[in-house]
């Protein structure tokens, strides 16, 4: 929903991993089993992010993890086995209702209901988190998990869609409580879950002097903890199998997770923001490194893998997979359209803004009306969703002069 990542870095992905062709790895978070075994079969090339973050994230200058399973992939190019590679899968005819739940956790991010979600699930006595949420909520998600008899504690995973605070911003707390806790992430966000300073400075630009009260204080979180995902793995949590998708677009760190147990796909900001009932779904789009293109894309693999429903963090499921995104995408369309308009208009980048916002602000509530409607212009960020398509559309004009193709170029000062 709001983008922390300072703008000064840009991560795009390599052809390999937007494509299908990447190896699936098994990977188990049970905690009590400790074997390694190599996978069966090479996995595709890693992202490899063309910016400052490549020294790290390279082949030929990987992360130093402390962990045996990452230590296997170092050196000559060889790939990086996430934790637990090539254990076996859990068996899917052995998984009954009894076995699993799945559990909403309302955040009440900052006094409001229905505005971050995190997921509890539970399989076989293994323990998952999906998007704890900001700091600022760990109250309300202790009392949920007190409320089922389980402690902070007795969490095995942490799974994240993306890094941005209102996702992400929890988990160094939550490590602080629980030094087992594994975290899965996508490569190109673990740098900054590990060291979020840059990530911190971005975000108090967005909102200075709020940063506490809206998303409270977030720590590191150590790379002993860190599961490196690049989609095409499967997450063996107890008798659940959870397949792992990349899903770029709203941020380069974004991916989706489906659950075969009963096919819902947990799309983190993929698909916008939407209250269960409510007939309008909302474009998130924040800087610096949306890329329509791409995020297109990205709908069509989840809308291929034919989910039951979607889960979106802002707010609930979605039990019409294949019209949420289309209408989803046509309002991404209509939008970024809004804002080229704005920016071959006169106005400065002030009054650019302000005109986005209201145009925006109208349609919404001409589909939600009173209250609802206020509490979607709250939570989603229009001023950020101009942010962000207005930087699209000077990306695009710059790199069209620089290959000599033709291009409309937004007249707002950069």
């Amino acid at each position: 929903m709001m983008c922390p990542i300072c703008s000064k870095i840009e991560l795009r992905p390599s052809r390999s991993v937007q494509s299908s062709k990447a190896q699936s790895l098994v990977v188990s978070a049970a905690r009590d089993d400790r074997r390694r075994q190599p996978p069966s079969a090479e996995r595709s090339a890693p992202l490899r992010p063309l910016c400052i973050l490549s020294v790290v994230f390279c082949r030929a200058n990987p992360i130093p993890f402390r962990t045996r399973a990452y230590k296997k992939g170092l050196g000559g190019g060889a790939p990086y086995p996430t934790s637990n590679a090539g254990l076996p899968r859990a068996n899917s005819r052995y998984t009954t209702a009894s076995m699993l739940a799945t559990a909403i956790l309302d955040t009440n991010w900052l006094g409001r209901p229905r505005s971050i979600a995190a997921v509890l699930l539970e399989s076989d006595g293994h323990r998952a988190i999906i998007d704890p949420g900001p700091a600022s909520t760990i109250l309300a998600l202790r009392q949920h998990l007190d409320s089922r008899g389980i402690g902070v504690s007795d969490l095995n995973a942490i799974l994240l869609t993306h890094i941005h605070l209102d996702h992400a911003g929890a988990t160094g707390a939550l490590i602080k409580e629980n030094p087992n806790l594994e975290v899965y992430v996508h490569k190109a966000g673990m740098l900054h879950m590990a060291d979020p300073s840059k990530l911190l400075a971005s975000a108090e630009r967005l909102w200075p002097g709020e940063l506490g009260h809206l998303f409270g204080e977030t720590l590191p979180v150590p790379f002993g903890n860190l599961r490196m995902l690049e989609g095409g793995e499967t997450l063996a949590l107890g008798s659940r199998n959870v397949e792992v998708v990349y899903t770029p677009g709203h941020a380069s760190h974004h991916v989706s997770y489906f659950d075969s147990s009963d096919g819902t796909a947990f799309v983190g900001d993929t698909t916008g923001f939407h209250i269960e009932g409510q007939p309008f779904v909302v474009p998130l789009a924040p800087p610096p490194d949306i890329d329509l293109e791409i995020w297109y894309a990205s709908l069509e693999a989840i809308a291929a893998r034919h989910p039951a429903r979607l889960f979106l963090t802002h707010f609930g499921y979605s039990k019409d997979p294949a019209a949420h995104i289309a209408e989803y995408r046509e309002n991404m369309q209509r939008w970024a359209a809004l804002a080229a308009k704005i920016l071959r208009s006169p106005p400065d980048e002030r009054g650019g803004l302000e005109a986005f916002v209201s145009a925006a602000s109208s349609e919404i509530e001409k589909h939600v009306t009173g209250a609802e409607a206020e509490h979607y212009i709250f939570n989603c960020g229009l001023n950020l969703t101009w942010l962000g398509l207005a930087r699209y559309h000077r990306k695009r004009a710059e790199a069209a002069v620089t290959s000599g193709t033709k291009a409309d170029t937004p007249s707002i000062a950069n």
